[in-house]
Parts: C-alpha cells; sequence; structure tokens
C-alpha cells in the first residue's frame, strides 16, 4: 500500500525544515521573511491537525 501524500515523514521534514530555517541566527534572513515563514510554520501544524481530525471523524462515521 503506498504511503499518504501528507504522511508523517513529510509533515515532519516540512515542519524541521521550516523551523532550521525561521530559528536561524542569521541576519541575512529578513524579519518579513521570518514573519511569513513562522506563518507558514502555523500553517502547516494546522495542515496536520485538519487531516488528522477529518480523518478521525471518517473513521467514526456508522
Amino acid at each position: 500500500m503506498r504511503k499518504h501524500p501528507f504522511h508523517w515523514d513529510v509533515y515532519n521534514r516540512l515542519l524541521d525544515s521550516v523551523a532550521r530555517v525561521v530559528d536561524a541566527e542569521d541576519k541575512r534572513l529578513k524579519p518579513e521573511v521570518r514573519t511569513k515563514l513562522t506563518e507558514a510554520r502555523a500553517r502547516i501544524f494546522e495542515a496536520w491537525d485538519l487531516q488528522a481530525t477529518l480523518e478521525r471523524a471518517e473513521g467514526a462515521r456508522p
């Protein structure tokens, strides 16, 4: 069986990659870009949470 396209490994790599950039203390990263990436990190988490919530709801249907 093929893995879900938004499998845990994919989610984890996305979140970790964005977090590494956001958390870097490199002055070349403009504050406006850091803000957008911080927002992206939150959206990635929200997408993961929504996917899990919807899948649980499907599983709970009679």
